[in-house]
């Protein structure tokens, strides 16, 4: 097609405007609909350049799709009809006719994907990444919560667009190309991209959580700027070293969870992504036995003084009673004066154990609390004469 030519549907007439892009053996042209002025795309397959029926079956598959997809952040689907030499038919009924070609419109969506953004030099807030992050997986939920589960396989910066009010739309649902191979930078093939797709992916067996890691690459990219292969990984894990790279703190723990590379240690859902991405310090990656760990969350410097002065302190008054002044004390006066030592002591204890989970301050001086009592009651019930 050219610019300028009408393509005529079972529904309406097209007005194609320009190319928008190719990709595989599919090319994608905006169009203009007759009927109300409404621009859209066209995604348009030519039979007569197919290698095998593969690329048939996925553009069908993804017309399936996305007519059975009700999001506000997934394009919505308008028509989906073949041409022959003889004009517009039904998809079904489409002969070997060298000449055929499948249409699919859809939605035209209003802004620049993350691979433009990237590519201009674009800067992004952590608020901006944190909307970006929320709304994707907000999408991924609606998707895998589908009966059967819908696996996108192919999300990378290419595929997320970002309109200029900061809605975030998912496009894509059918790569043509079945068969990995490397692309250009952000090219794509029908079971993903190379750098976005996980292990379990590339030996054909893709899971919701293959999505997630796609997304989580995706994020880093647009965050970092990197593709990829350009980004440090600890090599005893594999996973991407999140400490090497500019990512806002606020965002690790949940970036951390979808790029683990072994698939049951990732977030197995996107809900359990957006749980933590609404509360990071409640963060869990999986471990290696499929357990929930619970990492370390940060201990204020001013908490960490406190514990080591009444630790440290208690020490020295310890020492000096029982040391250097033990002939000065009565048993009674011992028994009387150890509180003084052994409470503090045992706040600055407890701070050191609850260091890394949250409240530990707060835990510390319950746990003293609670030895106080067994203090008083060792003391008054067992040895009352003291």
């Amino acid at each position: 097609m050219i610019a300028g030519e009408l393509l005529e549907s079972p529904e309406d007439i097209y007005a194609i405007i320009e190319a928008r892009g190719e990709g595989g053996f599919a090319a994608l042209w905006v169009a203009e609909r007759a009927s109300d002025g409404q621009r859209v795309v066209v995604k348009e397959l030519s039979l007569e350049k197919l290698k095998d029926w593969k690329a048939l079956e996925l553009f069908e598959r993804e017309a399936r799709a996305l007519k059975a997809l009700d999001h506000p952040n997934i394009p919505s689907y308008v028509e989906f009809f073949a041409r022959t030499e003889n004009g517009a038919v039904d998809p079904g009924e489409l002969s070997e006719n060298p000449g055929a070609r499948l249409y699919l419109v859809q939605e035209l969506v209003p802004g620049r994907d993350i691979a433009e953004m990237i590519q201009a030099g674009a800067s992004v807030t952590t608020q901006e990444a944190h909307e970006i992050l929320r709304q994707a997986l907000t999408v991924l939920a609606y998707l895998h919560g589908l009966n059967p589960a819908l696996i996108h396989r192919d999300i990378h910066p290419r595929n997320l667009i970002v309109s200029d009010d900061g809605t975030v739309h998912l496009i894509d649902f059918g790569a043509i190309q079945h068969r990995l191979n490397f692309a250009d930078e952000f090219g794509s093939t029908s079971v993903g991209t190379f750098g976005y797709i996980p292990l379990e992916q590339s030996m054909g067996q893709a899971k919701p959580a293959s999505d997630l890691y796609a997304l989580g690459m995706t994020i880093l990219t647009l965050l970092t700027g990197r593709n990829p292969s350009e980004m440090p990984i600890v090599e005893h894990t594999g996973v991407v070293n999140l400490g090497e790279l500019e990512v806002p703190l606020s965002l690790r723990p949940v970036l951390l969870g979808m790029v683990q590379p072994i698939a049951g240690q990732r977030f197995q859902n996107a809900a359990e992504a957006l749980g933590v991405l609404a509360n990071p310090n409640q963060s869990m990656v999986r471990g290696q036995k499929s357990r929930l760990v619970t990492p370390k969350v940060p201990t204020p410097l001013w908490a960490r003084g406190l514990f080591h002065t009444c630790f440290w302190l208690s020490l020295v008054a310890a020492v000096y009673i029982y040391v250097f002044s033990f002939d000065d004390f009565s048993e009674t006066e011992l028994v009387q004066v150890s509180g003084m030592w052994l409470l503090p002591m045992t706040f600055g204890l407890a701070g050191f154990f609850f260091s890394g989970s949250k409240n530990p301050v707060s835990k510390s001086v319950l746990f003293t609390f609670l030895a106080a009592a067994l203090l008083v009651f060792f003391f008054a019930a067992i040895f009352p004469a003291l």
